[in-house]
């Protein structure tokens, strides 16, 4: 699931579609996303990008905040 770059899982719809059982193990995703899940510099969109019906600009960082409220609320 994360056979990217450093474990990087896959970029863009898809893996929005399917994060859901991946992000059973929160921990996995504090590397990039934070310890608050709020985002880092890793998770930094490097494209424009439409996602879950959202459109995110290039340099917006990804968390479990920019369409959840947090990892534990939808």
């Amino acid at each position: 699931m994360n056979g990217g770059p450093h474990g990087l899982h896959p970029i863009g719809a898809s893996w929005v579609n399917r994060h859901e059982d991946a992000a059973r193990n929160r921990a996995a995703c504090q590397a990039c996303h934070g310890t608050d899940y709020r985002g880092t510099i890793l998770s930094k969109m490097q494209a424009d990008r439409t996602m879950a019906g959202r459109t995110f600009t290039k340099g917006t960082v990804i968390g479990c905040h920019s369409c959840h409220n947090g990892p534990n609320g939808d």
